[in-house]
């Protein structure tokens, strides 16, 4: 898929989370679902997470080769923590309340985990800007401490990152530094 494609998919999938975290900050999201805001904020969460993993291959693309070892796992990790939540709110909607309960919490724990030993791999490989490893580190974090609105922290970090770094030509890196 080219890199204009990923980045679409990755901002579709910021704004999706903006909004959903915009429309929970303003609506209560009942359990069961039962309003159209319910399920619109639980379709807007799902959307915001798988899209957004279009921007997460992205990035490791971009540095795939400078990461050390276990950079590989903690992406995989974290993929996967991300996805299987998605996956959690897609089964909620067509239920129409809380279901596969028991994978949230493993979800949001492969998620956390996973992007941040990926965030200290991206640190280490040094081949982005080092202010990606901090936002990522950072934004996945909070977004799943705040709650409501920390999807809205996670849609802003992926357009910070839709943005810039995925926008750049993968030849640009950052300059070395001094020794």
């Amino acid at each position: 898929m080219s890199s204009v494609r990923l980045r679409l998919l990755t901002a579709a999938g910021a704004v999706a989370l903006i909004v959903s975290g915009i429309t929970e900050l303003l609506h209560a999201e009942g359990d069961p679902l039962s309003s159209a805001t319910d399920y619109g904020i639980e379709a807007t969460f799902a959307a915001g997470l798988l899209l957004t993993l279009a921007g997460f291959y992205a990035l490791h693309l971009r540095q795939e080769r400078a990461l050390p070892a276990f950079g590989a796992w903690a992406f995989r990790i974290a993929a996967a923590g991300q996805g299987l939540l998605g996956i959690v709110a897609l089964a909620t909607i067509a239920r129409g309340e809380d279901a596969l309960g028991p994978l949230f919490p493993l979800g949001v724990l492969a998620w956390a985990a996973g992007t941040l030993a990926y965030a200290a791999a991206t640190a280490k490989a040094g081949a982005l800007p080092r202010w990606v490893a901090a936002l990522l580190a950072v934004g996945t974090v909070a977004g799943i401490a705040l709650d409501p609105g920390g999807a809205i922290v996670v849609g802003s970090m992926w357009v910070a990152v839709a943005g810039t770094v995925l926008s750049e030509a993968p030849a640009l890196r950052p300059a070395p530094a001094a020794r």
